[in-house]
């Protein structure tokens, strides 16, 4: 179980991956914000795709005990 702890490293922080909000004098429709969300979006849910599956491996593997 520590290998798993070790291996997981330390967590990042989230919010590092948010795009700034554009000027208040933008509008969200014309800016490019989708653009600019659309990676960070895509690779967050890669992660919680990940996530899942060492969930799912972790309660496989301790199903047996």
């Amino acid at each position: 179980m520590a290998l798993v702890v070790a291996a997981q490293g330390a967590d990042p922080d989230p919010w590092s991956r948010v795009p700034a909000a554009p000027a208040l004098t933008s509008c969200y429709g014309n800016d490019g914000f989708w653009q600019k969300t659309h990676q960070p979006i895509a690779a967050i849910a890669a992660d919680i795709a990940k996530q899942h599956k060492l969930n799912a491996d972790l309660k496989a593997s301790y199903a047996n005990f």
